[in-house]
């Protein structure tokens, strides 16, 4: 161990060198592990390593004692990466001035030169090539060694080895690493599909459900008027009716024209709502007087209302500015709003009312329609304002409808910048709707930004 230190020294060095890049995978802990070993076993004050991106591009991996902005002077184009590639063996920068001194190809002999004058510039002694399969994956670039002695044969034989396993464990490193971000990037598309699939999932389950509501609509809120239509316009197509009284006439004619009314309105709904989702509701502003509106809607329910014994109390405001609308949609949410307050309060001995109310509020209107009706339970009102929906009592109170006139009135009213709401203290308490439209608005299709 004394007589043979250096050779001792170096063996140690490749067996621990060897154990430590066969039992890391890490491309920086290789890098370091090969680095230190060197500069250990040679004494070094400088060692630093190169290597070629996936961009086939040579730049520093690490330094230790050079200025890792000199490392790339060596590589600043091809001619010296391929002088090494071409020798597969140690560059001595006192070899290489000799060389540049005898070579008789005065490109060839610039060219070395400026590679020795290169290496003086950053202090360099040697410069090792890391292979693989003979191909140039980087290279490891030493300062002299400690005291300025020269690099015998047995360091260049050590070096050689050192860089022969060196370079076969950066490319298992770097495959290494390669196959992770390949797993990575894997794993991260199949989280996001994964995640796509899900939302698919989850609105293939909205539609199968949409459609089952669709076609329960269809199989009884359709059928119901269709069948009782179809059936006294068959007595009055037979000729069955006309043995009946006039006054018997009218009850029918009555009936067909209730039978046909109802299904105009589901068919309506239906339409609204298609367009509504589909994001094709066209807005068009007009100026529109409220208070106007409401007295219309009111008119227009009066019958309905007598028939359940149910007063509307409303005083109009002279001070409410117009409102820039569309004159299709809106109307037909105060009347279905209205028409809704009517429907919902149960004919009473005493008489019911329906309180309509409007202020203005900052630079909102808003208008409150509050009845004496059979309420809504907490937990039905959340939904309500989805497709299909109706509370649960309501349908108790009212068979008829098709669950969409409230999801219809928040998709006009949003198209409007504005917003409706709902509270029921509870069953048998009366419900009070709030619609808020803005007094300056922009007006836009269903779905379009500005």
């Amino acid at each position: 161990k004394l007589i043979f230190a250096d050779i001792f020294t170096y063996q140690t060095a490749l067996q621990d060198l060897s154990f430590r890049l066969t039992s890391i995978i890490k491309l920086t802990e290789i890098v370091d592990s090969i680095l230190y070993a060197m500069i250990r076993v040679m004494r070094l004050e400088r060692a630093g390593i190169l290597l070629k991106d996936e961009k086939n591009v040579f730049r520093v991996k690490k330094v230790i004692g050079f200025d890792p902005n000199n490392g790339v002077s060596l590589v600043k184009d091809d001619f010296f990466t391929q002088y090494l590639a071409k020798q597969q063996r140690p560059v001595v920068k006192e070899e290489l001035r000799v060389k540049a001194q005898e070579e008789v190809d005065p490109i060839k002999k610039k060219k070395l030169k400026e590679v020795v004058s290169q290496l003086i510039n950053i202090k360099a002694s040697l410069v090792l090539p890391l292979l693989v399969h003979n191909e140039l994956i980087g290279l490891v670039v030493l300062g002299p060694k400690e005291g300025s002695s020269t690099y015998t044969h047995e360091d260049l034989n050590l070096l050689s080895t050192l860089t022969n396993q060196a370079a076969i464990a950066i490319e298992n490193a770097k495959l290494y690493n390669y196959m992770e971000d390949i797993v990575a990037y894997r794993t991260k598309e199949l989280v996001k599909q994964t995640q796509v699939l899900k939302k698919t999932n989850k609105q293939l389950i909205e539609l199968s459900k949409v459609k089952s509501e669709f076609l329960t609509i269809a199989s009884h809120q359709l059928r119901t008027p269709l069948s009782a239509a179809w059936g006294f316009l068959s007595m009055l197509k037979d000729g069955t009716l006309d043995k009946e009284s006039e006054s018997e006439k009218k009850k029918i004619y009555a009936m067909i024209y209730e039978s046909v009314s109802r299904l105009n309105n589901i068919v309506n709904d239906l339409l609204d709502a298609m367009e509504a989702d589909n994001q094709r509701l066209k807005i068009t502003k007009t100026n529109i007087n409220l208070n106007q509106l409401i007295q219309d809607s009111i008119f227009q329910a009066l019958p309905q209302a007598k028939e359940k014994n149910i007063t509307f109390n409303f005083k109009p405001n002279p001070k409410l500015p117009t409102i820039q609308a569309d004159s299709k949609y809106l109307p037909e949410v105060i009347r279905n709003l209205i028409d809704n307050a009517i429907k919902y309060t149960p004919k009473k001995k005493i008489k019911s009312s329906v309180a309509i109310t409007t202020k203005q509020d900052n630079q909102f209107l808003t208008l409150s329609i509050q009845d004496q009706g059979v309420g809504i339970p907490k937990a039905d009102i959340p939904k309500l304002f989805t497709q299909f929906q109706r509370a649960s009592n309501a349908r108790k109170v009212h068979t008829d409808g098709s669950g969409l006139g409230l999801y219809i009135a928040k998709k006009v009213l949003e198209a409007h910048q504005g917003s409706i709401s709902i509270i029921s203290p509870g069953l048998n308490q009366g419900t009070t709707v709030t619609v808020r439209l803005p007094l300056k608005q922009e007006l836009r299709r269903m779905g379009e930004e500005g």
